[in-house]
């Protein structure tokens, strides 16, 4: 019987996850329970963000996940050992070059559809590629291909499950994250079709994972809409104090309702284009703007000391995975992958040469340890106090902008509240 799970996985999952939740600000993960239990699974999700995107879902999603990945990955044996370990299976692109690709691939997918009757869940991109923006690109027809295929291989209750992950920024640290989890697709409704008209029931299922796949991640389709729809998220985060679950449906339902409302989306695109220049002018980021950020000043004083610590024993760290992700990393969709390695499984090694270093000091053992608890935690907080301070910082500067222009804040302030006012308008219809 082909394996459903590995102890490597299980092991790795919780010390991952412990990166992700130091590197992100914030992760959400919505739909949860939409996660079919003990049946066979079909995982798709957008893919827009290199190696984050298959990691995290694996990290949040509670069951073991099966990846098909692509097989230059697999060349070196170690690699494809450790691969393995990890649940993962190749697949066989034309630009692999082999004369055997449809014989290699078949065996793949009779693996899938083994590994799918123990109730796995194998998981792919159908998009095939990965792309840092929020769009959804046309669906490869693999995917339609392994669910026809685990239907005629007697796969039973199968199930195909759309995931849209959605990023504040796909190149900066400390943003949020949100795992969408949409409503299953059960494959037996299109059984009696496949049989009877084949390709026209593959065109229908390929459609319904495509609008499914909509339904749980930001799909802005049109270039020229692109820059406005995006630039305005921030303002649209802030028409309520919420969770990132109902920042994302707000976000999700008022693009849908624009598509509809021609007047609003012009009012919009006329005067978006406008508060972004005047806040860049400003010198001014949406995303950090509150007007009660002197309330984080306490936080800030109250953190002070821990964050000196910690900036004096891990700023020297933090330089050096920079430096060695700027000489790895070519497409920068891979820059807070490589970020993400670093900070969760070198980072303990880091803290171990601080231990060495302590344990040389004229402290007693017990003494270093402490002393290497103190520098773990003020690592940790300074994460929190950097968010902090980075929020009462632009508080103040909102503050000397209103003291200094008082005509252009107070210029700008209308605009913003004109843009307000035509978002709350089309989210109330």
């Amino acid at each position: 019987m082909a394996h459903t799970s590995t102890r490597l996985y299980a092991t790795l999952r919780p010390i991952i996850k412990c990166g992700f939740s130091l590197f992100f600000r914030r992760i959400e993960v919505i739909g949860q329970s939409n996660i079919p239990q003990n049946k066979p699974v079909i995982l798709v999700a957008n893919h827009q963000n290199a190696m984050i995107d298959p990691v995290i879902c694996c990290s949040y999603i509670p069951q073991q996940l099966h990846w098909l990945t692509r097989a230059d990955v697999f060349k070196n044996p170690t690699i494809k050992r450790l691969l393995t370990q990890f649940n993962m299976l190749p697949v066989y692109r034309e630009r692999d070059r082999l004369s055997d690709m449809q014989e290699r691939n078949q065996e793949v997918f009779n693996e899938v559809y083994e590994r799918l009757k123990g109730n796995a869940m194998v998981c792919l991109f159908p998009e095939g590629t990965h792309r840092g923006k929020k769009q959804l690109m046309p669906l490869k027809k693999g995917v339609v291909r392994m669910a026809t295929g685990a239907l005629e291989a007697g796969v039973k209750d199968a199930v195909i499950l759309p995931v849209g992950i959605d990023y504040e920024d796909y190149y900066a640290y400390r943003k949020t994250a949100t795992i969408v989890i949409g409503t299953p697709i059960p494959l037996t409704q299109y059984e009696a079709s496949l049989i009877s008209d084949a390709a026209r029931a593959q065109n229908v299922l390929m459609l319904d994972i495509r609008t499914a796949l909509k339904s749980v991640m930001v799909d802005i389709e049109h270039d020229n809409e692109y820059e406005v729809w995006m630039g305005l998220r921030p303002l649209i985060n802030h028409l309520e104090d919420d969770t990132l679950g109902d920042q994302f449906h707000r976000y999700h339902s008022l693009l849908e309702t624009l598509a509809t409302k021609s007047d609003a989306a012009a009012v919009l695109q006329s005067k978006g284009p406008q508060w972004f220049d005047a806040m860049k002018d400003a010198g001014l980021d949406e995303a950090l703007f509150n007007p009660k950020g002197y309330r984080h000043v306490l936080a800030v004083l109250l953190g002070f000391p821990f964050a000196i610590i910690g900036y004096l024993c891990f700023y020297p760290w933090y330089l050096l995975i920079e430096r060695i992700q700027r000489k790895l990393v070519k497409d920068p969709l891979f820059i807070n992958s490589i970020r993400i390695v670093f900070w969760t499984f070198f980072t303990p090694l880091y803290l171990i040469v601080w231990w060495l270093a302590l344990t040389l000091s004229p402290l007693t053992w017990g003494q270093a340890l402490l002393a290497l608890g103190l520098i773990a935690i003020c690592g940790r907080l300074t994460l929190w106090w950097n968010d902090q301070a980075k929020r009462f910082g632009h508080w103040i500067k909102v503050q000397r902008f209103k003291r200094t222009q008082a005509d252009a804040f107070q210029q700008l302030m209308t605009l913003r509240s004109e843009l307000i006012a035509v978002l709350r308008s089309v989210q109330s219809k």
